[in-house]
Formats: C-alpha cells, sequence, structure tokens
C-alpha cells in the first residue's frame, strides 16, 4: 500500500473507473476481491517503461520519475511502449478498465494454471498470479526480449513467487503442459493447432481474433471436447501478434494496386451510392468496420485494400481515403470496391450485386457488429461444433466457424 497521498488518490481514482467500466457491447464485470487486492499489491507504475499515452502518438516520451509519468500511468488508457531512443514499439499497456473486465470473464481460480501470450512487462501476469494463488501459477509468453526481460525484472522486484516471464513466440512457447485459464493480448490472425490440446477440460480463453481488413473481436471461448466455443464477444482492438500466428498487412489488407483479381478489370458503369446514411465519408468508416465484421465472416470473397501508396495512419475505424473493401470472385471476373461512399464494379456486376445483397441481410439484421457473431474453432476438416448454420473459414491448421447470434444471446 502506498503512503504517498498523490499516488494513493491516481489509484483510487483508477480504481473506481475500472470497477464502473462499461463495454462498449455486452454486460459490465466487475472486478472480484482478489483482483481488486491484486491491483493494490502490484501498482502499475511498477511495471511500466518508458511510454507514450496512446492518444499523444507525437507527444513526448515519460519514463520513471518525469513528472507527468504518475498521472498518465493511471489514467484509464492505453499507454504505447518507447524504446531508449523514443521510437515507439509493437506492444502496450492496455486500458485498465478493459483489461480488468476481461481477466474477469477470464475467471482465474485459486489452483488455476494460466498462460499469458505477450505478457510485456508483467502488470496483468501479475493480477493473474494473484487470482490463482497460493496454489497456481502463471506463466507469461513474450517474444519481444526486451520486454521479456522487464516481467522478469518486475515479477521478481514485486516479489510475485507464482509467475514466470520466457520470450517465445505464442502459445507455441507454451510447452506441453495444459492450462485451466489462457488469454492473448495481441490479436492472431491464425492459431496452432496446440491450442485444442493446451488448454485443459472445460478451461476458458480469451482471443482476440483479427479478421481480413480492421476488424477484430475478443470471444470467451470454453473447452468442450476437442474444440473451442465461445460464449460471448466483445470489441477490440489490439496490437498484432509478430510471430507465426500473425499476418503481415499484405494479408489482411493487400494494396489495391498490387492486387491483380481486380487491376486487371475494366470498370463497369458508374459507382453506386453506399454512404451508410452519412454525409461525411469520416462518419460512414465506423459502420463500414462493422459491415466488414459481417462479411469477413460470412464471405470468402470479401478483401480490403489499402488504397494509396503510402501505409495507413492509426485510425481506430479506418481512414477513408487510405482503407477500402469489397468481394472479388477472380474466377468470374469480378470485382467491387468500396471507397469514401461509393462501390464501384469491375468486371462482371456479380460482385457487386452479391455486395448489396450482404447490404440488405445485414441491415435486416440490425446492422450488428463483430460482436454479435460466435465462433467455434476445430481441427481442420472436422464437423462444426454446434448444431445451428454456421460458416467456415479455414485458417492455417484449424477452421473457424462463425454464426449470427440471437439478440437474446448478446450478452
Amino acid at each position: 500500500m502506498t503512503t504517498d497521498p498523490h499516488l494513493e488518490a491516481l489509484q483510487d481514482r483508477l480504481l473506481r473507473r475500472i470497477e464502473a467500466y462499461m463495454p462498449v457491447r455486452g454486460r459490465p464485470a466487475p472486478p472480484r476481491p482478489a483482483l481488486i487486492e491484486a491491483f493494490r499489491r502490484y501498482p502499475r507504475h511498477l511495471f511500466l517503461p518508458r511510454y507514450r499515452p496512446a492518444d499523444q502518438p507525437d507527444g513526448p516520451a515519460l519514463a520513471p520519475g518525469d513528472a507527468a509519468f504518475l498521472d498518465h500511468a493511471y489514467d484509464d488508457g492505453p499507454l504505447c511502449y518507447v524504446d531508449d531512443h523514443g521510437a515507439s514499439l509493437p506492444a502496450s499497456c492496455s486500458e485498465p478498465g478493459f483489461i480488468f473486465h476481461l481477466a474477469e470473464l477470464l475467471d482465474v481460480r485459486p489452483g488455476h494454471r494460466v498462460l499469458e501470450v505477450g505478457c510485456g512487462t508483467g502488470w496483468l501476469l501479475a493480477l493473474l498470479a494473484h487470482a490463482a494463488a497460493p496454489d497456481g501459477e502463471a506463466l507469461g509468453v513474450e517474444i519481444d526480449p526486451g520486454l521479456q526481460a522487464l516481467a522478469a525484472r518486475n515479477l521478481a522486484t514485486a516479489g510475485v513467487a507464482n509467475a514466470i516471464a520466457v520470450t517465445g513466440d505464442g502459445l507455441a512457447a507454451a510447452g506441453r503442459k495444459t492450462f485451466d485459464r489462457i488469454i492473448m493480448t495481441a490479436s492472431a490472425w491464425q492459431l496452432p493447432a496446440t491450442v485444442l490440446t493446451l488448454l485443459a477440460d472445460d478451461g476458458i480463453a480469451v482471443l482476440p481474433i483479427q479478421n481480413k481488413g480492421l476488424s477484430q473481436e475478443i470471444h470467451v471461448l470454453r473447452k468442450d471436447g476437442s474444440t473451442l466455443v465461445s460464449r460471448l464477444t466483445r470489441l477490440c482492438r489490439f496490437v498484432p501478434l509478430t510471430g507465426r500466428d500473425g499476418a503481415d498487412a499484405d494479408v489482411l489488407m493487400p494494396r489495391l494496386d498490387a492486387d491483380p483479381d481486380i487491376t486487371r478489370l475494366p470498370m463497369t458503369g458508374l459507382p453506386d451510392v453506399l454512404d451508410f446514411g452519412q454525409a461525411e465519408p469520416e462518419r460512414m468508416m465506423p459502420p463500414a468496420l462493422a459491415f466488414t465484421g459481417w462479411l469477413s465472416k460470412l464471405d470468402p470473397r470479401f478483401r480490403a485494400w489499402r488504397l494509396g501508396a503510402g501505409d495507413a495512419r492509426p485510425s481506430l475505424f479506418g481512414d477513408p481515403q487510405v482503407h477500402g473493401f469489397g468481394l472479388v470472385d477472380a474466377a468470374a471476373g469480378s470485382a467491387a470496391l468500396w471507397r469514401a461512399g461509393y462501390v464501384t464494379a469491375y468486371g462482371d456486376a456479380g460482385a457487386r450485386d452479391a455486395l448489396f445483397a450482404h447490404l440488405a441481410r445485414w441491415t435486416a439484421h440490425g446492422s450488428p457488429t463483430g460482436y454479435a457473431f460466435g465462433l467455434g474453432i476445430t481441427s481442420a476438416g472436422a464437423a462444426s461444433p454446434v448444431s445451428h448454420p454456421s460458416h467456415r473459414e479455414r485458417r492455417g491448421p484449424l477452421d473457424f466457424w462463425w454464426w449470427l447470434r440471437p439478440p437474446a444471446e448478446r450478452f
């Protein structure tokens, strides 16, 4: 416990915000006493290296001892790690309210073995280890050796005896033991087949899943036999995994001018308006992102593109000058591209018609976001893990099965 009145006031303020956290979609899940105890025992600032607040990407880097270091450390916002030269690292300390929400959904109990993939500098790992104490243990995996070294040092300094951090590439570094709980704090495009055996029977995994384009969701899945089936879904935005289970921009969002399946086709007719009821292109991006969450799961012809020659700047919902999406049917010589409020057809008009048919169904279902979808994960070629209709998507050695939950099951 701190004896510094200013620090104590900052911690109290942040804890109140954590306890009152409301997800963008879904029910709140206030943290249990064990997590609140861990918050007090392992202060966030003791696990932080140099950082910038995520909303100040061009601001100065803050280091321990700087005047503003503590104040921003106890804001309820994400922090981006920077190196000793001030360059941003591909890792962050996520928004505490959201992280505690996920930790509560993970439901760690005393005696559990817990795995965190992407443990950064170790703060969440320390919290989960406390929830698993006295007989449980936590293993953190971090691909960046510098961050892993910080995590190991921070855990030792804080006296977290039942947690270790190791350097490795995602789930592949977890070894052969099983875990009662698994959480990833970086988004994955695909997962290794070992995810189906690493999780113990009836165990829970909290996994951020990256789709093609910009949409992501985090799924809370339970082990059911040889499959994982989601219990609920939350919207999220995590940094992507950088190892074997990540995906580079050319997979998730290739450059339009480098995509031969669309650049070889002539434009067909004049563009059709699709502005999602918004007059300004920037305001179109949130509903457009939700629509891509639908398309990416239900139509294998879906693609998203970077439209210009430069890289897209960071943006939660996307940039209408940089991001576009559509459908491509290479075999039929048909493509459709949405950008900044218009759909352009190329070659045969079938892709354009299919895009507008999807729009009609999406609208009829209430324009759902990715939050409304369930996910099942099986080995490649296995049957769907649910009895109701679902859509198969092959990702590496696994099949992802998507379905639209009834409104009453979106909680």
